[in-house]
């Protein structure tokens, strides 16, 4: 019995001993991106340190700090001064097309179309004479074969995110000894740009320059490509700070992060002014290609004009022109995940528009109009015609749209992604304004409407999202006002007072 006891007793310690191990063994370091509210600074990096961390990455423009941190830590930073966010930082590899090719695809020869000659008609296209000359091809993918004949000609400069070392050759992959894993930035770089050599295969732009960043490195499995969704965000930094204004990343690894999109909101932003111009009563003008009356115009900051607006060079046309055969539009804003542009288009009586701006296209006015003339007829027999837009959205009868905005933030949860309208009265009658609230999809399809603040009888002005995530709108009266709306509590998420 006391042999028994004391084996048993030396269990008990043995399973305490284990217990009290497992409890001081050390939280798991995972890789985070952490959201400020503010530029990072020196006391966010010390901030990170004190709570165990590391700073692998700084994105300044967006205001994050991709950390590495450990798991047991992520609640108390989430609750330090000036942090927005935290998220995890997700791990994106190549994409494969494969699965979509026929087998007789799977090796390169000169006629199928696994660089794009089938696939993409390249042949017909170069043959019409579109061949990349003066375009910056910009690639965010896995090492490249630098000195590939069909690469090289077209090469000039590449970037290694995992080195953080840039040049011609800083991510070739014999280089770097990845020649047998890392094989998908090429395959893409000859799709886009194979060179016109006498050797092997051409690609579909095959005079354009060649930009490329390794983000994807092969693992110490030596296996596994891979990189995470910071590193990916800082190849396409760098990519646009040599001026991309188109990256291909053929990844993957599942949902895009709010870090990410968040870079590539402000990777979107190219500095140019939009403006609405409208037809001042002043209608004859309007089809006239060298006159601004009824055209969305954009420019750059300095004046001059954007070498990619769609009439520059183009005879017969103002090159600041970006769009024509608008009304009256008061609103505009750009959408904040795809960076489409949108405005709010007055109709006469009637037809009153949002419309998603595109380079180069016709809108309709004077001639068409879904909208009636003050005195009653139809303004025109059809709303349509071969070579004009159609809007995003239309009301009948009129509710003179005002200001646009896309919500984004987190104090409407219910309401993120919808679309909000101001409306300074409906239907001509007067003190009918309110709001416009459209639930829609994320390609911009309309599900559903409703209609908010009418019961103020108010000529809604403006509409934005501040930086605290509530809504702030302003009227257009003698007794105008600034308004806000907060959730209320004890409502629905979304329910606003």
């Amino acid at each position: 019995m006391k042999a028994f006891l004391a084996a048993l007793t030396l269990g008990a310690l043995a399973l305490l001993v284990v217990a009290s191990a497992a409890s001081s063994a050390k939280p798991s370091v995972q890789h985070y991106m952490i959201g400020f509210g503010h530029s990072p600074n020196a006391a966010d990096a010390a901030m990170v340190k004190s709570h165990g961390g590391t700073v692998r990455q700084s994105f300044a423009s967006i205001g994050v700090l991709a950390v590495d941190l450990p798991s047991n830590q992520v609640n108390d930073v989430k609750q330090s001064a000036g942090v927005s966010y935290i998220e995890a930082d997700p791990v994106r590899k190549p994409l494969s097309l494969s699965s979509d090719l026929q087998t007789s695809e799977y090796q390169a020869t000169a006629t199928n179309g696994l660089y794009g000659l089938v696939t993409t008609h390249s042949v017909e296209a170069q043959a019409a004479g579109f061949k990349g000359t003066g375009i910056k091809a910009c690639v965010a993918d896995t090492g490249l074969d630098t000195r590939h004949p069909d690469i090289e000609p077209n090469l000039v400069n590449t970037h290694d995110v995992f080195k953080d070392t840039t040049g011609p050759h800083a991510a070739d992959v014999f280089d770097l000894g990845v020649e047998t894993t890392e094989t998908h930035a090429t395959h893409v770089s000859g799709i886009m740009l194979g060179a016109v050599n006498g050797v092997g295969i051409h690609g579909v732009a095959p005079e354009a320059r060649l930009y490329e960043a390794r983000v994807l490195g092969t693992q110490p499995d030596g296996v596994t490509v891979e990189g995470e969704t910071s590193q990916v965000m800082a190849g396409v930094q760098w990519l646009a700070d040599q001026g991309c204004k188109v990256i291909n990343m053929s990844l993957g690894g599942g949902d895009r992060s709010q870090s990410e999109e968040a870079l590539y909101n402000a990777v979107r932003k190219d500095g140019t002014l939009i403006v609405t111009l409208g037809d001042r009563n002043q209608r004859q003008y309007i089809p006239n290609t060298k006159a601004q009356i009824g055209k969305l115009v954009r420019i750059n900051r300095d004046g001059s004009i954007p070498e990619d607006n769609p009439f520059v060079g183009k005879a017969g046309y103002r090159p600041e022109v970006f769009s024509m055969g608008h009304r009256d539009q008061l609103g505009l804003t750009i959408h904040p995940t795809t960076g489409a542009v949108l405005t709010a288009e007055h109709g006469p009586n009637g037809g009153d528009e949002v419309n998603v701006i595109l380079p180069g296209r016709n809108y309709g006015w004077p001639k068409w109009s879904y909208g009636r003339s003050y005195e009653g007829p139809r303004w025109s027999e059809t709303p349509l015609a071969p070579g004009i837009e159609q809007p995003l959205m239309l009301w009948i009868p009129s509710i003179a749209p005002t200001g646009l905005m896309i919500y984004t933030g987190d104090r409407f949860p219910s309401w993120k992604g919808n679309l909000f309208v101001g409306s300074a009265r409906r239907g001509e009658v007067p003190r009918t304004g309110g709001l416009e609230r459209v639930v829609i999809t994320d390609k911009m399809e309309e599900l559903r409407r409703e209609t908010l603040l009418t019961e103020l009888h108010q000529r809604i002005r403006d509409v934005r999202q501040g930086p605290d995530g509530l809504i702030y709108v302003v009227t257009d009266e003698d007794d105008g006002a600034l308004l806000r709306l907060e959730p209320q509590s004890g409502l629905e998420p979304g329910a606003s007072k």
